[in-house]
């Protein structure tokens, strides 16, 4: 027992955990596109959000003044964001 429940359980946890977190599909990557405007190189998912790679001369129009599109973008999808400059 883990915590007071059993593997059982605890594997039930993780399945209702995995399924209630946001997953990236085509309209989200789309939204995504249109909100950073800028031209994406690849996403990646991890288990606190996605990391966006856009071209290292297009990471300041991405990111915003403050950071505020990487904000805005967030709250309208409900998903973490980092954004990196692709290499």
């Amino acid at each position: 027992m883990l915590f007071g429940i059993d593997r059982k359980q605890a594997i039930l946890l993780k399945i209702a955990e995995n399924s209630l977190r946001p997953k990236m599909d085509e309209q989200t990557l789309q939204k995504l596109k249109t909100m950073l405007d800028v031209p994406i190189e690849r996403v990646e998912e991890t288990d606190k959000g996605l990391i966006v790679y856009v071209p290292k001369d297009k990471i300041g129009r991405a990111v915003g003044q403050n950071g505020l599109v990487v904000r805005a973008a967030e709250l309208v999808l409900g998903i973490k964001l980092e954004v990196r400059p692709a290499t």
